[in-house]
């Protein structure tokens, strides 16, 4: 080998295989040979319209091609020689310091992702509990507030008027929810907001708001279980369930409301979500455990939570209502009902019964819905 001279692969673009070459740096360019030195000089790649063939921006390494178009290459490791090129081609220079800089992005871009990756997969539902609990209560309330508004507007029927307003059917929700958070011990101002719907029913909402569908009233068939459904909700409220809910679903945008005092959540783009959202199983045990001991505490049966409970699990092989999609299995919920007895008061009598399934209940009900 000549001084000067090197050894190379070199591809021709037509096969994948690279053959040795020997590179000699000449004034007018690198002149390639032959590694047996049979052929002569059968290229000469001019240093002006070198560029780099790939992105390897190690100093060891340097892949050229002879111009922008062509699609033959040249390997060449070695780095005092890739020195010497690089004084010879200094367009290649700023091709090296892209390459690096892009390699240099490239590696943040990764990182953030993973780091992102990891905030919404690691750390963010373990703060959930926590950032719910720092939540207070005028940004529970305007949660509350607007969700209520949404889902009355996105759910209630419009054939269907809402008579239960102002009526002896409305008061007596509004006094069985009465002993119900009486009971409780609770200081937090309960409503309940009753939308005419065919769809059975029922969930919690942040700023202590309980939204009862009229087909969940005509689903039930007596007022124990209706107070059942009402104190599992009721539960789900105390044990700050809904507004662990929002945090979950909607991560970082929480913190910023909490943070800022406002404009971070925007009610009414999640309205839908929050009738779908499911509660964990642990939470569900949770809220039924809570909602026994409220109706034991208010002196009302406990056997309506058990007979509402077997009569969905005897539809769980047919149609699921969404208020158990994904809670505990029934049979299992109504034998835990089962072990309070059926001790306890009506939660009304059967005349102020009747007359609010008249005034409150919906027409045409079926079994879907609720969380």
């Amino acid at each position: 080998m000549t001084a000067g001279q090197i050894v190379a692969t070199f591809y021709d673009g037509q096969v994948a295989v690279g053959r040795p070459v020997h590179v000699e740096l000449r004034d007018d360019g690198l002149a390639l040979t032959s590694s047996n030195g049979d052929d002569g000089v059968f290229i000469t790649w001019v240093w002006s319209q070198l560029c780099l063939a790939d992105e390897d921006g190690v100093p060891v390494s340097m892949t050229l091609k002879p111009d922008a178009a062509s699609s033959a290459r040249l390997k060449i490791s070695d780095s005092q020689i890739i020195a010497a090129i690089l004084e010879r081609a200094p367009q290649l220079q700023a091709g090296r310091r892209r390459v690096s800089r892009i390699r240099r992005r490239g590696l943040i871009i990764g990182i953030t992702i993973g780091a992102l990756a990891a905030l919404v997969l690691v750390v963010l539902p373990n703060l959930v509990t926590p950032v719910a609990s720092l939540v207070g209560e005028a940004t529970r309330e305007r949660w509350g507030a607007g969700l209520t508004t949404q889902i009355i507007a996105h759910y209630q029927d419009d054939t269907e008027a809402n008579s239960c307003r102002n009526n002896a059917g409305r008061r007596s929700i509004d006094n069985l929810m009465r002993q119900l958070t009486t009971a409780s011990f609770t200081d937090q101002q309960i409503q309940v907001f009753v939308i005419p719907s065919h769809t059975a029913n029922a969930l919690a909402v942040p700023g202590g708001r309980i939204v009862l569908f009229s087909g969940m009233v005509s689903m039930v068939e007596s007022p124990d279980e209706l107070a059942g459904i009402l104190a599992h909700e009721l539960a789900h409220i105390l044990l700050n369930h809904p507004v662990e809910g929002v945090v979950h679903s909607i991560g970082l945008s929480a913190i910023a409301d909490l943070l800022t005092g406002g404009g971070g959540v925007a009610a009414a783009d999640f309205a839908s979500h929050l009738v779908e959202m499911k509660y964990s199983r642990e939470q569900e045990m949770e809220a039924d455990d809570t909602a026994l001991l409220i109706l034991a505490a208010a002196g009302l049966r406990a056997d309506g939570f058990d007979r509402v409970m077997r009569r969905f699990a005897e539809q769980e092989n047919e149609l699921v209502p969404e208020f158990l999609s994904t809670h505990p299995a029934s049979e299992a919920r109504a034998a835990k009902a089962r072990l309070f007895g059926s001790g306890g008061k009506p939660g009304m009598s059967d005349e102020v019964w009747e007359r609010l399934k008249r005034q409150c209940g919906h027409s045409q009900a079926k079994s879907a819905g609720g969380s």
